[in-house]
């Protein structure tokens, strides 16, 4: 551990409020508290932070062995490097927001430990020695001695083998490092001076450090789909309320009428009560024949005492009706994935409880399209911002159409979570669970068969979603499954139905829903998959195609507009007269006046290589990865970029912030989400008054020809009014428009005769509309 001078420093309040630690002054350092209640001070060297994870998963261990045989850093002699590197950890979990899972302490010190050992192995004895220079070579990445090639070395020395996002995670963590300075500084520790990466520099080094194509998982064919989706369905109807109905009994037979509420009978006497209660209960019929399962219990003889005795069945009542339980909530989670598309994490995070109206937390029903239609969306997070911190996010998962005298079409996502909530809420009246897991809308119990206590139920685990899922289509698609041939016409992947076949279902996983989604959605309809890419947050169509089993019609279509995002630029750039909000930016903004200087420095045949180096750099053009061309062969690659810049007739979306709220289009659209930073437009929100007030939009020569007809149209509307004599109210929003148009047209350069003669041409069509019939008759 550090020294004890070091640990035995402290710090006034007004260095501390920074932090929001003034709970915290004057007190020693290593006495500072990582986490609440018992948890571990400072100076440990063991850190297990609160959260609703195996403590394992959330534990810091400082006394394990570093990378590049650089043995421990609490090794003698290591104390000061130490102390700033916990530190640093501490500034970061302080000021990020409240991690449920208590993970990211595990993740902060994973991705520092190749930083520490390759600083013990340069002899860098401190964060103040880390430049740019020395953590990356812009030019060559892998030069021995900076912390890139260690890092390359740590992962393995084989890009293609190596991922982009395992690259991110480490690379993330030095903004940890250099964000901790004012709190190093405070302690009178070195910190690193300058940040370590410019704007589109970390994508761009994670890009070459890390190649390796991403697993092209496929949809769900719809030999298995199909009948999958159907039981699943099937399940939530009469069975799961069957299911629910024998919960609540458990629960009530379970609990000690003479204790505290809350309180339960003993285990033994709790599994005997519910035998007997279980055993007056009966399954619903579904053919109108027999019930659709066999009692869990039978009712024997009466007792020396009279009583009628539950005999439990030799395969254990409760511990099959535990596994009806976990059926019902597989089906219930298939048909949520199934109906949005959603993350397994960001299932996995659904909020439970109802509201005062009974209505479920995690659901909200928005009217829409002018009230006739309702539009059903989950509200849930995503973790794919903010550096991993949840950050919101609504999944449209149902559109019912609001038609008077008939009845409401049947929503299945909706469905799904009333069965969710009523499934698991017996279990959530259990006195000793966990109050991170009453929260959670997904639970599961630890056991064979039911729990009889609280302290049993967990939180569903990412490994053990998959699990559910191919437990379920084992129990409910077996014959389907073995009937399957070896592969089908609609199919390219040879063997992938027997695969289904022989594996018994064992390849499904959660992302294949994601797929099975964005595939069934583009399907139907085309034009939606401007939609599925906000509700999957991509970064590109090319992406979204992807998932959609359908990438190759827009490969170059994707290119082509990286391409023509150049070009735009290198045109904004070389015309001397702009419009647009963005045009005063253009020289406002450092970057972009960089950008012109270098521009104007360097000769014509170099200019467009000048843009289009900056837009990679500044992650205004971005590369979603070398994904595998299947034309091609398992060898071929093909690059994919994407681009903020967009074009359209009336203007041009230039990107000259890719921040998604300075964005006026999803503004309007409520798409202004650090998702969707460095995405560019919201195209179904763009419209020329939005993109007027916006910061990204110019407008030049190419543009004109919009805005002639734009002003000649608003000047025929003009002139059409006032000679009807209508009142000047009327007519304002169009003369505005003229006047906007107007403007535009002589900062582009358009002569003023031009548009005087536009302005006359305008007159004389209004003139001639507005004129009487030919039989005097007038207007009405």
């Amino acid at each position: 551990m550090p020294s004890s001078d070091l640990l035995a420093r402290r710090l006034p309040r007004e260095a501390l409020a920074p932090f929001g630690a003034v709970d915290l002054a004057g007190i020693p350092v290593g006495e500072w508290r990582i986490g609440g209640g018992d948890a571990p001070a400072f100076g440990a060297d063991l850190w297990v932070i609160d959260g609703t994870h195996y403590p394992t998963q959330r534990t810091a261990n400082f006394a394990t062995a570093l990378p590049l045989g650089m043995g421990r850093l609490v090794d003698p002699g290591r104390e000061t490097l130490l102390f700033d590197a916990k530190l640093a950890i501490w500034h970061a979990e302080r000021l990020s927001a409240p991690d449920p899972r208590g993970t990211r302490v595990l993740y902060r010190w994973s991705c520092l430990r190749p930083l520490v050992a390759w600083m013990l192995r340069e002899g860098i004895p401190d964060f103040g020695f880390l430049t740019r220079t020395r953590l990356w070579n812009r030019e060559e990445p892998e030069d021995p001695g900076i912390y890139a090639a260690a890092l390359l070395e740590h992962m393995g020395d084989d890009p293609d083998q190596i991922a982009d996002g395992t690259v991110r995670s480490y690379l993330r963590q030095l903004s940890t490092v250099y964000e901790a300075r004012a709190l190093l500084e405070a302690f009178g520790r070195p910190a690193m001076i300058d940040p370590p990466f410019d704007a589109g520099e970390f994508v761009l080094l994670a890009a070459r450090m890390g190649q390796k194509p991403g697993d092209e998982t496929r949809p769900i064919p719809d030999e298995v789909a199909i009948p999958l989706m159907n039981a699943a369905h099937a399940w939530l109807g009469a069975r799961a309320d069957d299911v629910v109905r024998i919960a609540e009994t458990w629960e009530r037979s379970t609990a000690d009428p003479l204790g505290p509420p809350g309180a339960r009978v003993g285990a033994q006497l709790g599994r005997l009560r519910a035998a007997k209660a279980i055993a007056e209960l009966s399954f619903s019929t579904l053919d109108d024949t027999r019930p659709w399962h066999a009692p869990l219990f039978k009712r024997g003889g009466r007792s020396a005492r009279g009583h009628v005795a539950a005999v439990l069945p030799r395969t254990g009542g409760l511990t099959r009706f535990a596994e009806l339980w976990r059926t019902v909530q597989a089906a219930a989670l298939i048909v949520l994935q199934q109906s949005s598309g959603m993350r397994s994490e960001e299932l996995l995070t659904l909020r439970a409880g109802r509201r005062a109206d009974g209505t479920p937390r995690c659901l909200e029903a928005r009217v829409v399209a002018g009230g006739t239609r309702t539009m059903y969306l989950l509200r849930a997070s995503i973790g794919k911002v903010n550096e991993g911190i949840p950050d919101g996010h609504e999944f449209v998962v149902g559109l019912q159409p609001n038609l008077a005298g008939a009845d409401p079409l049947d929503v299945p996502a909706v469905r799904a979570v009333d069965v969710l909530l009523r499934l698991s809420e017996p279990l959530r009246r259990l006195p000793d669970m966990p109050d991170a897991m009453r929260d959670l809308l997904v639970i599961r119990f630890g056991s064979a068969s039911l729990s009889h206590t609280g302290h049993r139920i967990t939180r569903m685990q990412h490994i053990g979603l998959p699990l559910a899922y191919r437990d379920f289509v084992r129990r409910t698609c077996g014959d389907a499954l073995a009937a399957l041939p070896d592969d089908s016409p609609a199919l390219v992947q040879d063997g992938w139905l027997g695969e289904w076949r022989d594996t018994r279902g064992d390849v499904l996983c959660p992302r294949m829903w994601r797929k099975t989604f964005a595939n069934f959605a583009y399907s139907t309809m085309p034009d939606l998959v401007e939609e599925i890419r906000i509700q999957y947050g991509h970064v590109s169509r090319a992406m979204t195609m992807r998932y959609a089993n359908n990438d190759y019609q827009l490969r170059q279509m994707n290119e082509m507009e990286a391409e023509m995002a150049t070009e735009r630029i290198v045109e904004a750039l070389s015309v001397g007269a702009l419009a647009g909000r963005g045009a005063a930016q253009l020289s406002e903004k450092r970057e972009w006046s960089e950008l012109r200087e270098a521009f104007d420095a360097s000769p014509a045949v170099e200019r467009r290589d000048v843009v289009r180096r900056f837009l990679l750099r500044s992650g205004r053009l971005t590369d979603t990865r070398a994904r595998i061309d299947r034309s091609a062969g398992a060898d071929g690659r093909q690059r994919i970029l994407a681009t903020a810049v967009s074009d359209a007739p009336h203007g041009c979306c230039a990107a000259i912030s890719i921040s998604s709220a300075d964005m006026e289009c999803r503004k309007a659209g409520g798409t202004a989400n650090p998702l969707f930073d460095g995405f560019g437009p919201d195209r179904r929100f763009r419209t020329p008054t939005r993109c007027g007030g916006c910061v990204n939009y110019l407008v030049w020569g190419r543009h004109g020809g919009y805005w002639k007809d734009r002003y000649a149209a608003a000047r025929e509307e003009e002139w059409f009014y006032r000679l009807r004599g209508e009142p000047p109210s009327l007519y304002a929003a169009v003369r505005r428009t003229a006047e906007q148009a107007q403007s535009y047209l002589a900062l582009i350069g358009v002569p003023d005769e031009v548009v005087e003669t536009l302005a006359r041409e305008a007159e004389v069509r209004a003139r001639a509309a507005a004129a009487p019939p030919a039989d005097g008759a007038s207007y009405g």
